[in-house]
């Protein structure tokens, strides 16, 4: 069983941005070693450019639900966590751009596989600035997409979580030029 605690992150000096309170991040923290092994491991990108009125984050669609929801995918043997997200940035989205070399945050969710089963999830999210999009790309097709502010990407997701991680992304986009 995973137990959620609310973990203070004292650098942020604005105790709110978009109306969310910042220094409450989300993180699942185990209760024993063998806890995160219950959750399939996935990793995502906050993809992100800079624009003359400020950052703006990308979020698409799942191809099931139709949720918004960053790139993010199955861990890919022989690839490291940083270049899973950048292949799924590209795949799900035409995204050319370098993650960070480190994930800045995670999040869990509930994945739905097929019609009726339900897994649990956690995500390790990377940021990732964009060098260009491209117009053509793998899942083309089956996804929307939308460049955001990191206040309208925030009331456009459903996950808590995910809306907690757009909340620290944007914090941080907008404190430095990561």
């Amino acid at each position: 069983m995973i137990r959620r605690n609310f973990c203070l992150t004292p650098r942020f000096a604005a105790p709110t941005y978009g109306g969310y309170d910042v220094e409450q991040v989300v993180r699942p923290t185990p209760t024993s070693t063998d806890d995160f092994h219950d959750l399939a491991q996935q990793v995502g990108a906050l993809c992100y450019r800079r624009t003359r009125n400020g950052p703006e984050m990308l979020l698409i669609t799942t191809r099931g639900t139709g949720k918004w929801m960053i790139p993010k995918g199955w861990l890919i043997d022989g690839l490291t966590e940083r270049e899973v997200a950048e292949r799924q940035a590209w795949e799900e989205a035409g995204i050319v751009g370098r993650a960070k070399k480190r994930a800045f945050a995670s999040f869990s969710y509930i994945k739905i596989v097929g019609k009726d089963r339900k897994l649990p999830a956690r995500v390790r999210v990377f940021l990732l600035r964009v060098r260009r999009q491209r117009n053509h790309y793998p899942e083309m097709s089956q996804r929307r997409l939308a460049w955001l502010s990191p206040q309208e990407a925030v009331a456009r997701v459903k996950e808590t979580e995910l809306k907690r991680i757009l909340i620290l992304g944007g914090k941080i986009l907008n404190e430095a030029n990561p």
